[in-house]
């Protein structure tokens, strides 16, 4: 993994977005919880994104880019990270939550903020509270799926 500003990481998007054989695999944004900014990184392989991923100062791993191919689709499918270029994994769950509830959504999920008393609304929305269960379950296969593919390299 290297690490980029945002400036490099918006030239390098228009750069692999035009390549038919990008050398790297992603392109991501993430919050450095050690510095409490954000910040960008490439990935030249999987073992890198899986650093990434699993780094304990990386939080909220956003895929810009990523390569668009069977081997590319499956693997980081198998990490529970959806669509190339989707604002994250979390959008498959958005269609469950209340129109007016969607940020608060995002932010409990994502932050465990409880934003707009989203906590009490999931006592009286089973669609809401539905759509938390999976968003922390999807996220819990994740780490796993990182923990299993970390413990294969050793």
């Amino acid at each position: 993994m290297a690490t980029i500003d945002k400036k490099l990481a918006e030239e390098l998007l228009e750069k692999v977005k035009k390549q038919k054989r990008p050398i790297y695999l992603c392109i991501v944004k993430y919050w450095n919880t050690m510095c409490g900014k954000e910040s960008y990184a490439y990935c030249k392989g999987e073992a890198q994104f899986v650093a990434v991923v699993n780094s304990p100062v990386v939080s909220d791993v956003q895929i810009l880019w990523r390569k668009q191919n069977p081997k590319a689709d499956a693997f980081f499918a198998e990490l529970g990270f959806g669509k190339a270029n989707s604002d994250s994994w979390m959008d498959e769950f958005l269609d469950l939550v209340c129109e007016a509830y969607k940020d608060a959504f995002i932010a409990y999920v994502d932050q465990g903020e409880n934003k707009d008393d989203f906590d009490e609304h999931l006592d009286s929305c089973e669609n809401c509270a539905r759509a938390v269960e999976k968003a922390f379950e999807k996220s819990a296969e994740a780490f796993e799926k990182i923990s299993e593919e970390l413990h294969k390299k050793d």
